[in-house]
């Protein structure tokens, strides 16, 4: 999906209003009331929460995903090499989503530090009374970066990913990555309302990221190039 695309549907106006409406609706109604709800409850499970909390960390998927297209690409080198083409469309699809993965964390990642600077929002825990409308812009401290939340849009950018290329095992990543973002309010560094902008800032981001590269002119492509590689092998 182009630049021209995403910004020019005629459908984005109408997006855009609803994700201002939800996360309107959530500050004046949820974001307060629902940490006020946990603080008394979370204490006991806090340890495990927070360690489901920290597998949303950018660090790991960025790594993860730079990894996995470095073993694919020499995988594919290797398959080549031999003449073998059985795996080769699977692996070029494998390697074509981990490098998507890594540019979108990227792109999304600077996107999100960007608005958390401009936006300034307080951090839950920077207040007994959990106030959801105190926004300091251009402030750099940590306790006023709570909006968007990055880990939330960190994991939507997978599951974004995961849509697109492997669309059948989207619903499990969207369970894991919505169980990652509710647990942000868990640990108190994060309002509900914040969880909603990120997600939405890591899957429209994502799709930004990653341009046309999903085109059917790109898959057609695709196709022409392993049957190119497959005469060249024959011939030798």
């Amino acid at each position: 999906m182009s630049l021209k695309n995403v910004f020019l549907a005629k459908n984005f106006m109408g997006q855009a209003l609803w994700l201002i409406t939800l996360i309107l609706l959530s500050m004046a109604f949820i974001d307060q009331r629902l940490l006020l709800f946990l603080k008394p409850r979370v204490p006991p499970y806090y340890e495990i929460i927070h360690f489901i909390t920290d597998l949303g960390d950018a660090g790991y998927l960025i790594f993860g995903s730079l990894f996995a297209f470095v073993i694919t690409r020499y995988g594919i080198m290797t398959y080549v090499a031999a003449g073998d083409f059985k795996w080769l469309r699977k692996l070029q699809k494998f390697s074509r989503a981990s490098l998507h993965l890594f540019y979108s964390l990227l792109f999304c990642g600077i996107l999100t530090i960007l608005l958390k600077f401009l936006f300034g929002r307080m951090r839950p825990y920077g207040s007994d009374s959990f106030d959801p409308f105190t926004f300091v812009p251009f402030n750099g401290s940590h306790v006023y970066q709570s909006f968007p939340s990055g880990h939330t849009q960190v994991v939507f950018c997978l599951f974004a990913i995961t849509w697109i290329y492997y669309r059948k095992y989207a619903p499990y990543v969207f369970i894991f990555s919505f169980t990652i973002a509710l647990t942000r309010p868990m640990v108190f560094n994060h309002f509900f309302s914040d969880l909603i902008f990120g997600a939405a800032v890591g899957f429209f981001g994502t799709r930004l990221a990653v341009g046309d590269q999903f085109s059917i002119k790109q898959v057609i492509l695709n196709k022409r190039r392993i049957k190119t590689l497959q005469k060249i092998s024959g011939d030798t």
